[in-house]
């Protein structure tokens, strides 16, 4: 057991010494059917070079790269038969399906934003969903949150969970990456993480996976350390 490298300079010694002495740092292996998920990969969130300041949520830079490593990572997916499952979040024009959400931040009329119908709730279109991928609109932050995704899993034999998101700062990865194993999947998050939150919230900005993972795409098939 070993404190990952991406949390260290946030723990101190006695923080450490709670991890040791609970326990923690185990690696869980991967499983046999991998299935990628790809959370918000959305035109609202990535906005466009040269013209970030009219699209109110973009990451700008960052989240344009991330679109295209995530893309890498879709492309071998596809290539090797592993299904893909795309959300999108996207709110009703006239904000009734809000929620405790709007207390936080006003409802924009924005084409730009992400309103239903509205080119800024569109995928980015770096991203095109293959014949056996799925793409589904989702209401909360989680991708599980009041959506069919668990039972999308449970249909194909899902064991392994493989995230993928554009926005370092957004609310969404962290929790759809609690879902799989809190329905008793394993799941996986792509590298560098850029928050105290490795395996919660994080980009794809990296070409290759972290070696947290274990797995990586290479052209059309999925290779394990080794293989």
């Amino acid at each position: 057991m070993s404190v990952n490298p991406l949390w260290q300079k946030y723990l101190g010694p006695d923080d450490e010494a709670v991890i040791a002495r609970a326990r923690f740092g185990l690696r869980m292996g991967f499983g046999s059917r991998p299935a990628v998920i790809v959370i918000d990969a959305q035109r609202y969130m990535v906005g466009e070079e040269g013209n970030d300041a009219a699209w109110p949520s973009s990451c700008g830079a960052v989240g344009r790269n991330a679109v295209q490593q995530i893309a890498r990572v879709v492309g071998a997916a596809q290539g090797a038969g592993v299904p893909c499952f795309f959300t999108r979040f996207e709110i009703a024009r006239d904000g009734r399906d809000m929620g405790v959400y709007r207390r936080k931040r006003a409802l924009l009329d924005n084409e730009h934003w992400c309103l239903e119908g509205s080119p800024g709730a569109e995928l980015v279109p770096d991203l095109v969903p293959g014949a056996g991928d799925i793409v589904f609109v989702k209401k909360k932050p989680s991708g599980f949150h009041g959506t069919p995704l668990l039972g999308y899993l449970v249909e194909r034999g899902i064991d392994t969970v493989i995230a993928t998101a554009c926005a370092p700062r957004s609310s969404t990865p962290r929790p759809t990456t609690s879902g799989p194993w809190s329905c008793r999947r394993r799941c996986s998050t792509a590298s560098p993480c850029r928050t105290p939150s490795p395996c919660s919230t994080w980009t794809a900005s990296s070409p290759t996976w972290c070696l947290q993972t274990r797995w990586w795409p290479t052209s059309a098939r999925w290779r394990r350390p080794g293989g």
